[in-house]
């Protein structure tokens, strides 16, 4: 394993692989002052930052909207950009006037206390509390000929606490239980022997990534190995390159040909 040393944080990379890391934002020089920090990426590569439930800043073009109405999450719907949660319902931003943006629905939430997690190939999952008898529901949201369709995945008497997906094959995370989920059958693909696992990120070419509040990995029939050692990482997928964002010091790294990642249970 070659270790590279960065911003403090540890990165375990496959020798002769081809990935290559690079950062995006750098760390913050001062404290943002921000309570709950969440990335998500525009359909032009932006970097969208949602913080304090109710301000939008695009790192990119250097602005800050904010929202009229509370905002409870954010998360990137691939060739849309950012959507955003509030109360029931679920969609994006329309500037209205200087740095203020008007909150524009455009579908109805399936659960309460709704969740968002960025999918791949146009798919969205939306994980809460059912609107029934009150247990823990995924949700995806996945393209079609006819629009866009809400798709029940899965129930669960404990609370999923990340999803991820292609709209083909879907993924959540239970405690330290990361599962494929099939025909509404949750079967598990990596147990985390120490932490719960925390957020997830999934794309063909890449395969399967994990994070905890201590690092990140990529997980298969084959095995699972951390490759990131970090407070609390989030991955985001876009194509075949990673998005890892620290929100303690608001640092986005691009990990670029990241589908050599895959290898790594093998060759490690």
């Amino acid at each position: 394993m070659n270790p590279a040393w960065l911003l403090g944080v540890t990165l375990l990379l496959p020798p002769a692989s081809g990935v290559s890391v690079r950062v995006v934002t750098p760390p913050a020089e001062t404290d943002y002052g921000w309570s709950a920090p969440r990335l998500a990426l525009g359909a032009d590569g932006a970097l969208w930052f949602l913080h304090d439930g109710s301000e939008a800043a695009n790192f990119t073009a250097g602005y800050r909207l904010r929202s009229r109405v509370p905002l409870d999450d954010v998360a990137a719907l691939e060739g849309v950009g950012p959507v955003y949660a509030s109360g029931g319902d679920l969609g994006y931003l329309v500037v209205d006037g200087p740095a203020q943006a008007a909150f524009q629905p455009i579908a109805e939430l399936p659960v309460e206390d709704a969740r968002l997690f960025s999918g791949s190939a146009g798919a969205l999952y939306v994980a809460g509390r059912g609107k029934g008898e009150g247990d823990y529901e995924l949700w995806a949201l996945l393209p079609g000929a006819e629009g866009p369709r809400w798709k029940k995945l899965l129930s669960s008497t404990e609370r999923i606490a990340a999803a991820a997906g292609d709209g083909t094959e879907h993924f959540a995370a239970i405690g330290r239980l990361v599962g494929k989920i099939e025909g509404g059958r949750f079967s598990g693909v990596f147990l985390h022997p120490d932490e719960a696992v925390t957020a997830l990120a999934f794309a063909k070419r890449l395969g399967l990534v994990y994070a905890t509040a201590s690092g990140a990995g990529v997980a298969g029939p084959e095995g699972s190995v951390p490759f990131l050692i970090a407070e609390r990482p989030e991955p985001l997928v876009r194509g075949e390159n990673l998005y890892l964002f620290l929100p303690g010091s608001m640092t986005v790294l691009l990990v670029e040909h990241a589908s050599a990642l895959r290898a790594a249970p093998r060759k490690l």
